[in-house]
């Protein structure tokens, strides 16, 4: 059976059907095919294939779905890497705000699994109430012999007092609602989206576009190993690009605030392979931000493919900075939590004082306070009580440190960063 039948076999909502699924807190509307809040009924956006994958979780919650079904549900007639799958579960799982794995629980080496009840709740149950007008109610008698004046002003009186009503209910209401969680992780790499577009080369030389498409997939793949960034890669602009339509344009439409676009060319005679220039352009404006020649790249250069990769991911981590300084004249009170982040990882990139490392300790705490299961913020927080604490091993900096390293394994097992502070946190009881 190939790939193609296969998928068609799987339980996947279609979109023709209607009505809504609940789920965490969540709204799937079948038809609209959009996904809202419960809390406050905002739409949250879906690119398509994340928008499939969720219908897929949601067909079958409490299964363990395999990353072929999954591949082969998502690209039916295209072949791809673990790579895309990752990437797109990764957007998914920043759009619900599950960093720390709650509701899409990754089963190593096999597949993902959905960890919340769904249910279906049909489009008429949804709908809200028609409210009948009082004056749509039959006099009694007594009323009907009531003085004219005490009848003209009887319906007008009555929706005064169902207005003041529906004001106290309101009230009541949003003084009892909690606030709307703030997302860290989520804010940031939305800050830090990047939209990857097809690389040019010659159409008559299938070796360079080949090294084109190799180059731009391994940039992709390396945003899907980064927390707090967002690749989309060449397989998502393409089907938004088309002839004369500017990268800014395609970024704009797939939600990134920068936009990769490279050239792939023969190298000179003197070069032992291609010639490869990359630039960066912010969304909007335009502005370049950054660029890159390469020369002799080989057509099986992996580890040219990796050093670029990893260099644009520190560009984008830059302009994303960048862009922050132009806010830091602004107290730290009078910013949001992701921007605090942002600014604790400057002060830990700095770091040419203890004053420094303070200064990020408490910004990350300050963050941790509106989003404590913020990935990002917690491997910051750690990371200072790391240097805070490796002059002074049974210090008070160095206890926090194993319970903040303890934290990041409980929300994210298989998180590099997390592994890493485990396993510096293991050397330090060792040495102590």
């Amino acid at each position: 059976m190939d790939t193609r039948s296969r998928a068609e076999t799987l339980p996947t909502p279609s979109r023709e059907a209607t009505g809504t699924w609940r789920f965490a807190g969540f709204e799937f509307d079948l038809r609209r095919a959009e996904l809202r809040r419960q809390s406050d009924g905002v739409v949250l956006p879906l690119r398509p294939k994340t928008e499939l994958l969720l219908r897929r979780f949601l067909a079958e919650p409490g299964r363990l779905l395999t990353k072929q079904e999954l591949m082969d549900a998502l690209w039916p007639e295209s072949v791809v890497t673990d790579d895309s799958l990752v990437q797109c579960i990764g957007e998914l799982r920043q759009v619900l705000g599950d960093a720390g794995q709650r509701l899409i629980r990754t089963v190593l080496r096999r597949g993902y699994r959905l960890e919340c009840p769904v249910t279906r709740a049909d489009e008429s149950s949804c709908a809200a109430p028609a409210v009948e007008p009082p004056v749509a109610h039959a006099l009694t008698p007594a009323a009907s012999a009531a003085p004219k004046s005490t009848r003209l002003f009887a319906p007008v009186l009555a929706l005064l007092a169902l207005l003041a009503l529906g004001l106290v209910i309101v009230l009541q209401r949003h003084a009892q609602a909690p606030h709307e969680p703030f997302h860290i992780d989520q804010v940031i790499a939305a800050r830090a989206t990047v939209a990857i577009m097809p690389f040019d080369a010659a159409a008559s030389d299938p070796v360079l576009r080949r090294l084109g498409d190799a180059i731009a997939d391994g940039i992709a793949g390396e945003f899907s190993n980064r927390r707090g960034m967002r690749g989309i890669g060449r397989a998502t602009t393409a089907a938004h690009a088309a002839s004369g339509v500017a990268p800014q344009q395609v970024a704009a439409a797939v939600k990134a605030q920068f936009a990769v676009t490279g050239h792939v060319q023969q190298g000179e005679p003197s070069d032992d392979g291609a010639t490869v220039d990359l630039q960066m352009q912010r969304v909007p404006g335009g502005e370049i931000v950054w660029a890159q020649k390469y020369r002799s790249v080989a057509p099986q250069g992996n580890a040219a493919i990796e050093l670029i990769g990893r260099q644009v991911v520190n560009a984008v981590r830059a302009g994303v900075g960048k862009h922050d300084v132009a806010r830091s004249e602004a107290d730290d009170a009078s910013v949001d939590p992701a921007v605090l982040t942002l600014r604790g990882w400057t002060d830990l990139d700095r770091r040419t004082s203890a004053e420094d490392l303070q200064r990020a300790r408490r910004r990350f705490a300050a963050a941790l306070r509106a989003d404590p299961e913020s990935l990002i913020a917690l491997n910051g927080y750690a990371v200072s009580l790391s240097y805070l604490s490796s002059d002074r091993p049974n210090s008070d900096e160095a206890a926090e440190f194993g319970k903040m390293v303890q934290r990041l394994r409980e929300l994210a097992p298989e998180d590099p960063n997390a592994l890493m502070l485990w396993g510096s946190w293991q050397l330090s009881k060792g040495q102590a």
